[in-house]
């Protein structure tokens, strides 16, 4: 049986293909909070029912001039993006993403990057 291998994706941003991202990491959590009560056993009974976070961490080529992507003017303006990542044969849209940390530039194999944190509001898989 022959396995289909996925060498590189490259992420869209609002439909326009994005070539300086070396490295993209979605993320969905959800945070569970325990439900303390006054029972005999002096114990949590359960949990709150968890609301979903979606977010992504993206390691970008840093470009001194003529950015692909401003990400920190999209930070600033606060501006809302759909980003879409194909992943194995699929595609994993976050819809109403934000910038949420731009890091500063370093060095990683002889190449300067940058980091990006985006918190987005939902994910739609096709």
């Amino acid at each position: 049986m022959a396995r289909e291998v996925v060498s590189q994706t490259f992420p869209e941003l609002d439909g326009r293909q994005l070539w300086t991202v070396d490295k993209v990491t979605l993320k969905r959590t959800f945070k569970k909070t325990p439900v303390n009560t006054m029972n005999p056993k002096g114990r949590a009974i359960g949990f709150f029912r968890a609301i979903p976070e979606f977010s992504a961490d993206l390691e970008v080529v840093y470009e001194a001039a003529n950015p692909e992507v401003d990400w920190k003017k999209l930070q600033r303006e606060h501006t809302s993006f759909l980003l879409t990542c194909p992943q194995g044969g699929k595609r994993t849209s976050l819809v109403d993403c934000e910038v949420e940390e731009v890091s500063e530039p370093f060095d990683s194999n002889g190449e300067t990057k940058i980091a990006v944190t985006i918190k987005a509001l939902d994910e739609r898989e096709g």
